[in-house]
């Protein structure tokens, strides 16, 4: 059984702004490209395999089982809930992105 695959509002935002840099600031829209494809594929994958990525120790807080999925450079910071698997953030591996770490959804 799929689990429906849902994104967040700030999840297109840091979707947008990296498929921009990519294409506008680097010129490298085949980069662009390949980043969509890999979350594309990445949502396929999830939705029948929620628990494929183990909770993150690193992000979690409060009993918030998020999970990290690497995407290329990137990773997708996404939970579980229910029957829906929840795309809450993208962040560049280089990010120190735990410090982001909020009640996301």
């Amino acid at each position: 059984m799929a689990f429906e695959v849902r994104v967040t509002e700030a999840f297109e935002a840091d979707l947008l702004d990296a498929l921009s840099y990519l294409s506008g600031s680097l010129y490298a829209p085949d980069a662009a490209a390949r980043l969509m494809r890999a979350v594309d594929v990445a949502k396929d994958l999830l939705a029948e395999n929620p628990f494929l990525d183990a909770v993150s120790e690193r992000l979690g807080r409060k009993g918030r089982a998020y999970r990290e999925h690497f995407a290329l450079n990137y990773v997708i910071v996404y939970k579980v809930e229910v029957e829906t698997v929840w795309f809450l953030r993208l962040f560049h591996q280089r990010q120190s992105y735990g410090q982001f770490v909020l009640e996301w959804r």
